[in-house]
């Protein structure tokens, strides 16, 4: 489950600032808005994805089947 969320984490932070620039390039990103927002925003994305509970826990076993 770790490896699974810090995959997750490490797309969520790519994703997130490449859309920032993105938006920031095209003239599109909300007026006066920080840096420091998207960092808070993505911050509390982050620790929520990292501590939330796990639903289903699985055995760590190896898939075999189809």
């Amino acid at each position: 489950m770790r490896a699974e969320r810090g995959n997750l984490a490490r797309h969520l932070i790519t994703h997130t600032y490449a859309e920032r620039e993105r938006a920031l390039a095209e003239g599109t990103a909300p007026p006066h808005a920080p840096w420091e927002h998207t960092a808070d925003a993505l911050t509390d994305a982050l620790v929520g994805l990292l501590t939330a509970p796990v639903t289903h826990p699985h055995p760590a076993t190896e898939h075999t089947g189809p």
